[in-house]
């Protein structure tokens, strides 16, 4: 989890840790979210609402955790552990 003011070079971190896993894990490995659009413009990723395909996956990195809240979360973690097949584990693994 990032946090900081605005301007503090949040986004620009997130930049580049997907960059640096991208590197290590493949192009279609990373995801970066935001609960906006401006927010998720202002990082080159997707809304979280429109991330709908898991894929290829296996790094899911999030901008404004602070905005997105635990009900979101939940969601976010039930989605995956279907479409992942495991209930069990947090994000399905």
């Amino acid at each position: 989890m990032v946090q900081g003011k605005a301007g503090s070079g949040k986004s620009f971190l997130i930049e580049k840790l997907a960059n640096e896993f991208k590197s290590s894990l493949g192009e279609d490995s990373v995801v970066i979210l935001a609960p906006t659009g401006v927010a998720a413009v202002n990082i080159n990723g997707k809304t979280i609402h429109s991330f709908l395909s898991i894929g290829k996956v296996k790094v899911l990195i999030f901008d404004e955790m602070s905005m997105i809240g635990l009900t979101m979360l939940a969601k976010i973690s039930q989605r995956l552990q279907e479409g992942r097949g495991s209930s069990q584990e947090p994000f399905g693994g």
